[in-house]
């Protein structure tokens, strides 16, 4: 059930920060009105529609674990892995812009202080907590796999009584 409800978080949370990104939305600081969006190439569309697959499968998938569905399963197992890669990749492009900074790294080094330091170690903690959580969630994900085979809710219903047979314990007289 942890497993659950932790996959509905994240995919809702994937959700509304996807609805958000494309509505144009930016941080408080940010001058108003807000930056129109840049028009969008054929591949930048492409990766768009991909991104709204992946978020729309998370969600869907999210909800249909509750129903113990199959499909659900593999579009939460897309999802989270997806969620995986993206920290995964966040915390090594912060880790790498701070072992070879640039040039705009190496100014905001200079004229920040120690503030520069408090920012790495909050991003590289942060970003690791969300990818140690999408681990942890993927792993509880893949243990699921098991339980959901075997549900009589499952698509497909419940084992046949042969298969239960040849995993049953024998009688020992």
């Amino acid at each position: 059930m942890l497993a659950r409800t932790c996959n509905l978080i994240f995919a809702s949370g994937a959700f509304l920060i996807f609805i958000g990104a494309m509505s144009g939305a930016s941080w408080a600081g940010s001058p108003s009105p807000p930056p129109k969006p840049p028009h969008l190439s054929a591949w930048g569309l492409t990766m768009l529609l991909i991104e709204l697959f992946i978020v729309l499968a998370w969600f869907a998938g999210a909800i249909g674990l509750f129903f113990h569905k199959r499909l659900a399963w593999l579009g939460s197992l897309i999802g989270v892995g997806s969620s995986v890669c993206f920290f995964a990749a966040f915390l090594v492009t912060i880790i790498g812009l701070y072992l070879f900074p640039d040039a705009e790294m190496d100014h905001l080094n200079v004229i920040s202080g120690g503030h520069y330091k408090f920012a790495l170690i909050f991003g590289i903690t942060q970003f690791s907590l969300l990818l140690a959580g999408s681990v942890g969630l993927f792993v509880g994900l893949v243990r699921k796999r098991k339980e959901l085979l075997t549900h009589p809710n499952a698509v497909g219903g419940a084992p046949t009584a042969a298969r239960e047979g040849a995993h049953a314990p024998r009688n020992q007289l």
